[in-house]
């Protein structure tokens, strides 16, 4: 497929958010390989599944706790695990399938992590601290989306709520 000859049929994936926060990067990269075997996809999607490399402590209770939240590396806290589940994911398929890893909008991972009410919430009554929480989620997925890249990912399966 991705070396220009023909096909017999347009490429086929499923995708499915699993919970897997408990989950090891091991455990999901086999669950994302199982899943492609069993249902013969020709894309697989590794779900962003550990949420955001949070600073300890970090609640979202105020509207400027939004505007708290801190820029972070791509591969750090949770995302390293992910970027590991990606490796491995794509060291599997390779040269079988395409691997894509999921990524949400900055907005969605900010209802993600802070509730829909919440930010609305900010939006309308603190819109600066609203902005410097989308900057910050931007440059940190934009990082991690790097890291993904450089970690074999062929795609990025963007997700807005």
């Amino acid at each position: 497929m991705a070396a220009g000859e023909a096909v017999d049929r347009p490429p086929f994936t499923l995708y499915q958010r699993w919970p897997v926060s408990f989950m090891s990067g091991e455990s999901l990269a086999t669950m994302c390989y199982a899943f492609a075997e069993h249902m013969q996809l020709d894309l697989v999607v590794v779900p962003l599944g550990f949420g955001y490399p949070l600073a300890p402590q970090h609640s979202f209770d105020r509207p400027v706790d939004l505007s708290e939240l801190e820029k972070v590396h791509g591969n750090s806290g949770v995302w390293g695990k992910q970027i590991h589940a990606l490796q491995r994911v794509v060291k599997a398929n390779f040269g079988k399938r395409w691997v894509l890893q999921e990524v949400p909008s900055p907005w969605t991972m900010l209802e993600e992590l802070a509730g829909r009410d919440l930010v609305l919430r900010t939006l309308r009554e603190y819109s600066g601290f609203l902005r410097r929480a989308l900057e910050a989620l931007s440059d940190s997925l934009a990082s991690f989306v790097r890291y993904a890249v450089e970690s074999g990912a062929q795609g990025i399966l963007y997700r807005n709520s």
